[in-house]
């Protein structure tokens, strides 16, 4: 719908295809689908041969195996880290020069409500998912604040599933920005439920200190205006 060109990828044929035709029939978007592994050297070729010139990168190559501490083996760990994370790290590396070259680049890595809290029974996913919402601000700093958007989303509604859960990656345009002073003034007013206004204090994510300065200004400017509008509306 918003004017771009789209490449997924799975390991399953049936439902990578079955997904690439409902998008176009609903989007009327050119959708590209190829039968990959990203998390092999091979599949990521295959890939990137079919977009080569990402625009947005969304990672998503499943989760890790189940299990508490104890039931995780040598093999399980390396594993989880062979799947979840270094296979994001690999695919990032290889087509962050086409992200660069873009004016509009943006990365997504879709992760887990256990880069929140914990979940029991998901050691590994416990472990490395943080790690990989750690890169992605990691890269906002080290990527132009004007060219890139880089964020995490977290399934919340979707159990955590095996290593054979499909991965995907799109190629298109950036169509997100910093927050806005309304999507600010939301957040407010959704606090506002379980706070007296005496007792708020909005403040800006951590790590301010690590952001390109017109992002950081940019952050600053939409907290202090969002603010201004509730409480304006407060009176």
């Amino acid at each position: 719908r918003e004017g771009v060109e789209v490449t997924i990828c799975a390991r399953g044929a049936d439902a990578l295809n079955a997904t690439a035709e409902e998008l176009r029939k609903s989007t009327g978007a050119k959708v590209t689908a190829v039968v990959c592994d990203v998390t092999t050297e091979e599949g990521r070729k295959r890939l990137l041969a079919a977009c080569a010139n990402p625009d947005i990168l969304i990672n998503n190559a499943g989760g890790p195996p189940p299990g508490d501490f104890a039931a995780l083996d040598e093999a399980s760990w390396a594993t989880a880290i062979e799947g979840t994370l270094l296979s994001v790290l690999r695919l990032l590396r290889e087509a962050m020069p086409h992200l660069r070259a873009g004016s509009d680049p943006a990365i997504l890595i879709n992760l887990s409500s256990s880069v929140r809290e914990p979940i029991p029974a998901l050691t590994a996913s416990n472990v490395l998912r943080p790690g990989l919402a750690g890169l992605i601000k990691t890269l906002t700093a080290e990527i132009p604040a004007h060219a890139t958007t880089n964020g995490y989303a977290s399934a919340d509604s979707v159990a955590e599933r095996s290593s054979a859960r499909p991965s995907v990656s799109v190629a298109a345009r950036r169509i997100a920005g910093p927050d806005a002073p309304a999507g600010v003034a939301q957040r407010i007013r959704a606090a506002l439920k379980h706070l007296d206004p005496e007792r708020l204090v909005p403040a800006p994510d951590c790590g301010m200190k690590y952001l390109p300065r017109e992002l950081a200004f940019a952050k600053l400017k939409a907290l202090a205006e969002g603010a201004a509008i509730v409480r304006k509306e407060l009176g």
